[in-house]
């Protein structure tokens, strides 16, 4: 049985509409990027970004919440900080100097799913989407969702649009399995970014 607090994957991401899934596959050719490695020490977790982003405390990004113009999309994102922050795991806030893309990375319980764990994952947040738009004036259109495994990691990821009559953005999901630790990363940027090649850097100690 997947052993996955739904409420926090919840906070993530909102909706997920089928469960069609592609396999990852990494090019014939590697382009290299550019970037740097943050550190999430107390986890041993190094994640690899743009060199752009910065990562933020606790206090530092509640702050920025709470400068938040309109109450509605202030609350929202006060209660997902919340959820996080109190939850099982430590958690960790990262942004773009511009601000237009914010990452944060939720340590979980170590759980080694397969591919047929992410489709109970699919469906775990399929029950519970619905509640979690209402009242906030929100869509969410999934625009893919994959998985890949081998005998020491696993990755499921998912996309999605969200929309909003304030803004549009695109959330990217990340559950990852590796070395025995879990860890859930979630992209959420003005701009449609493939964030696999990040994803493929990222060292667990």
């Amino acid at each position: 049985m997947l052993k996955i607090n739904k409420y926090i994957l919840l906070a993530f991401f909102l909706n997920l509409t089928s469960c069609d899934f592609v396999t990852f596959e990494k090019p014939v050719e590697e382009i290299p990027i550019s970037g740097k490695y943050f550190s999430l020490k107390e986890d041993n977790i190094e994640i690899f970004l743009p060199k752009y982003y910065k990562k933020y405390s606790l206090q530092e990004y509640k702050n920025n919440i709470l400068s938040i113009e309109d109450s509605i999309s202030k609350q929202y994102e006060l209660s997902r900080f919340n959820r996080l922050k109190y939850a099982k795991g430590n958690v960790y806030f990262l942004k773009d100097l511009s601000e237009n893309t914010d990452v944060s990375v939720k340590i979980m319980d170590y759980f080694p799913f397969t591919k047929s764990d992410s489709s109970k994952l699919l469906g775990i947040l399929s029950l519970k989407c619905n509640e979690e738009t209402k009242g906030v004036n929100r869509s969410c259109t999934k625009i893919k969702a994959g998985y890949s495994g081998n005998a020491g990691t696993k990755v499921f990821m998912a996309k999605y649009k969200i929309e909003s009559p304030f803004e549009i953005y695109y959330s990217t999901f990340y559950a990852i399995t590796k070395n025995y630790k879990s860890f859930i990363i979630s992209f959420r940027s003005t701009n449609d970014v493939d964030y696999n090649k990040y994803i493929e850097k990222i060292k667990v100690k």
